[in-house]
């Protein structure tokens, strides 16, 4: 046990297995040159580094969208035939989907946000007959009809209110 000198602890000293640390500098270490194609400040930074993105005015929701769309020329695009024959347009090649989507109706050739509603399908169907086929025939095979992620999904403009697509779940 280590003796005490008058009253205080003693002096530890670092063991001589431990590395040896750097005296502490209040000046923080420098960086060597800048490598080659790298800024050397933050004022250098151009378009090698962020390249220029289409800047535009964006219509307003309900307004007609501008041939190929703000900022330039459209992107790839999908066109899903809907019931009534007419092509529908989907911005962004998005994939039909469940859940409302922003589309330019063929209709009225306005960018929208689509109104969805549930309606019960094939998959509600077979849901139902399996659960006959396992042996919840006594009313408990209709829960399958009360479940919205089985059921297929009608796309509506909230503009125009013409039907533009179905989404099937099976």
């Amino acid at each position: 046990m280590p003796a005490f000198i008058d009253g205080q602890f003693p002096v530890q000293t670092q063991p001589s297995w431990f590395p040896a640390l750097p005296p502490y500098s209040a000046t923080p270490p420098t960086m060597g040159p800048p490598q080659q194609g790298y800024p050397t400040s933050p004022g250098e930074y151009g378009p090698a580094f962020y390249p220029q993105q289409p800047v535009g005015p964006y219509p307003a929701y309900g307004q007609p969208l501008a041939a190929g769309g703000p900022g330039g020329p459209a992107g790839p695009t999908m066109v899903v035939p809907s019931a009534a024959g007419q092509a529908v347009t989907l911005l962004h090649s998005e994939v039909p989907q469940p859940y409302p989507m922003r589309m330019v109706c063929p209709h009225c050739q306005l960018l929208v946000t689509t109104q969805t509603s549930h309606i019960s399908g094939t998959m509600s169907v077979l849901m139902c007959v399996l659960c006959c086929i396992v042996g919840c025939d006594l009313g408990c095979c209709l829960i399958p009809f009360l479940i919205d992620d089985l059921k297929d999904v009608e796309h509506t403009c909230p503009n125009c209110k013409a039907h533009l697509f179905m989404y099937k779940r099976l």
